[in-house]
């Protein structure tokens, strides 16, 4: 077992230790959870195993399984990227709103101290 495989396993370990944390506080949904842990099972199993790694670079036509991880790591960037955007955009949407109501309140407060 080389230096890089323990690393991985001891990484995997901590993993799957914060993931258990997010989890018991709810802080992710059910979709997130799911790929968090099937990351962390090929994770573990190609440490283990890294020739069924170099059989499945060769069936999606990779050379180098160090390069497909790039590609894989780039696409579940890309879609943690999105799905933060789409959390800012509600988030200002919501903002957005509170602030209208908070105004329309003082507005009529004011008004209704007029009177």
């Amino acid at each position: 077992m080389t230096l890089l495989q323990i690393f991985f396993i001891i990484s995997s370990f901590i993993v799957i230790l914060l993931w258990y944390d997010i989890y018991k506080k709810q802080k992710f949904n059910f979709l997130h959870i799911f790929i968090f842990l099937w990351v962390w099972i090929f994770l573990l199993i190609f440490t283990l195993f890294p020739k069924i790694l170099d059989k499945f670079w060769s069936i999606v036509w990779v050379q180098r399984w160090a390069d497909a991880l790039v590609y894989i790591s780039i696409v579940f960037l890309i879609y943690f990227v999105m799905f933060l955007f789409n959390k800012i955009e509600k988030n200002k949407s919501d903002i957005t709103k509170l602030i209208r109501q908070i105004s329309i309140l003082e507005y009529e407060l004011k008004n209704h101290d007029k009177k």
